[in-house]
């Protein structure tokens, strides 16, 4: 299973569709509720990248939809959390989201390029005939590690198009004479002279 999903998380490279298609399957195979992928932004603050349902819907304003609590202890710790009941965990004892949003069972995992983690996964179940075992936070971060592959790949190959982009738009916007080019003001002068 593993390895069906990872080809089809590898074929996609586009990470606007990557990320809801790779949510999408976490959820299918871990039997969550909800599923939200984050990534950390240039200045350290989260941004909610993919946030679904288990009918593959997105969710609207997912920043109320989890525990910050734990996604912050799997950043800081870069390792995968399993918590089979989060509404007896003494250290979520003081956490509102986890009480006002009735949540049973929490599991995540960092999402890593090399030794840096670059966010995480997080899902979570408000059944008791769906509670997340040690296995169901194995599989995460199994997910974890072939999702952040395949998001290194979609955004390094975003960043090389908007590159591609930025470089004709700068050709298109050059001026200069037959292959000769160039903006200076003595370049500028040259052109004139010819």
């Amino acid at each position: 299973t593993l390895f069906e999903i990872g080809k089809s998380l590898v074929a996609e490279t586009d990470i606007d569709k990557l990320l809801p298609l790779a949510m999408d399957k976490v959820i299918a195979e871990t039997e969550a509720q909800r599923g939200i992928l984050t990534i950390l932004g240039a200045d350290g603050e989260l941004l909610f990248e993919s946030a679904r349902n288990f009918d593959q819907k997105d969710i609207e304003r997912p920043e109320f939809e989890i525990s910050k609590t734990v996604i912050d202890r799997v950043l800081e710790s870069g390792k995968p959390a399993v918590i089979r009941n989060a509404l007896d965990e003494p250290e979520l004892a003081g956490s509102g989201s986890i009480a006002r949003l009735k949540v049973l069972s929490v599991a995540c995992a960092p999402l890593c390029s090399g030794e840096q983690v670059i966010g995480a996964i997080y899902i979570d179940n408000r059944d008791l005939t769906a509670v997340f075992s040690e296995e169901t936070g194995r599989l995460l971060n199994e997910f974890a590690a072939l999702i952040s592959v395949a998001i290194q790949n979609a955004l390094e190959r975003r960043r090389l198009l908007e590159q591609q982009l930025e470089l004709r738009t700068a050709l298109e916007h050059s001026q200069g004479y037959g292959e000769i080019i160039g903006n200076s003001p003595a370049m500028q002068e040259v052109f004139a002279l010819i």
